[in-house]
């Protein structure tokens, strides 16, 4: 569970650092702010965390997981 909530922590850390950076309709800049994460924060280094060496797992990390939790936690920054 711990390393669940590391990653969501350093995924909305880089987040709030892109989008103090620059306060120009964050909510419209999904994919740049997407961008500047997975610059800061190490996908392969979570995803073998996360899912080892099996290549299913990896699969599903990359492919489900990372970009699912990217606009979970960029949608949540938004009023509704």
């Amino acid at each position: 569970m711990q390393q669940e909530i590391d990653l969501i922590e350093a995924v909305i850390a880089a987040m709030n650092q892109e989008i103090g950076r620059t306060n120009a309709d964050p909510h419209r800049r999904l994919d740049e702010i997407k961008k500047a994460v997975e610059r800061n924060v190490d996908e392969k280094a979570w995803g073998k965390k996360f899912a080892g060496d099996d290549p299913n797992e990896r699969e599903f990390f990359e492919s489900w997981a990372w970009p699912g939790l990217l606009e979970a936690a960029h949608a949540e920054m938004w009023p509704r």
